[in-house]
């Protein structure tokens, strides 16, 4: 069965977190991850359950919504350059070591964006890998065998939110301190990140990197169809969903996991 775009979007929904209720249900995958599922934060510091830092009050929040549960199964941010201070006021700044910085200077100050806290549920991976039923898919050999065909795919949606607010706001350039692993992953479809000097640790080890959006988009069209048209998909108004209330996450299927990369 080949994999095809319009199967992707009928079961994951890529919508912005622009209400209290879906940014709290990121910020909660996100302490599951750095909290719970690796020993990087205290939990005790977070007694809401909900891992923030400033630049949450500022960034762009994408959520990846599993249809069939609607479940937020995916979370990432974009924080956006402010005003003259540019590249400066980005988190990679606090981040990077001191001889990255010549090459941060030399990407566009006002058109230099930065991805960070990608999230994707790991309780929701497992759950389609072992027990679909968990999932909420229809019964039959045939929805099992999508869900678990797409599952790679999910980081590719929260990418497509990216691109989307990348080009809504001109940004030709983004950066990240991001997890290997992931950096090879997006590399495989033609979203080839270059690494600003040495790893760093930092939530475990991450690597600074950059990437120019126009090539990519290029390299993506060029190596993977499929990706190219999940990435680039317009924006859908239908797919906006209603989440449950705001303490719903206490009850989502997928509580016990979730996969840090950024």
């Amino acid at each position: 069965m080949l994999a095809r775009p319009e199967l992707f979007d009928a079961l994951y929904s890529v919508v912005d977190a622009d209400t209290p209720a879906l940014i709290e249900e990121i910020l909660h995958l996100r302490y599951k991850a750095y909290c719970l599922e690796h020993p990087w934060l205290d939990p005790n510091d977070y007694p809401d359950g909900l891992e923030r830092d400033g630049f949450d009050d500022v960034a762009i929040h994408i959520a990846l919504i599993h249809r069939r549960s609607r479940a937020v199964v995916g979370g990432v941010r974009l924080v956006l350059p402010e005003g003259d201070g540019g590249i400066d006021t980005l988190p990679i700044v606090e981040l990077a070591p001191p001889a990255t910085r010549p090459l941060l200077s030399g990407l566009p100050a006002r058109r230099t964006a930065e991805v960070s806290r990608f999230a994707v549920s790991k309780a929701f991976r497992e759950a389609v890998v072992k027990d679909r039923s968990r999932c909420g898919a229809a019964a039959g050999g045939r929805h099992r065998e999508v869900e678990r065909m797409l599952m790679p795919y999910a980081t590719l949606g929260l990418m497509r939110g990216i691109e989307r607010h990348a080009r809504r706001h001109g940004i030709t350039h983004l950066c990240a301190v991001m997890e290997p692993a992931l950096m090879r992953l997006l590399a495989r479809i033609g979203l080839r990140f270059t690494s600003l000097g040495e790893p760093i640790a930092f939530f475990g080890v991450r690597q600074p990197c950059f990437m120019e959006i126009a090539p990519c988009r290029a390299a993506v069209r060029e190596a993977s169809a499929f990706g190219y048209a999940v990435i680039t998909a317009a924006p859908n108004p239908a797919a906006a969903m209603a989440l449950p209330a705001a303490t719903a996450r206490q009850n989502t299927p997928y509580e016990t996991g979730v996969e840090a990369a950024a």
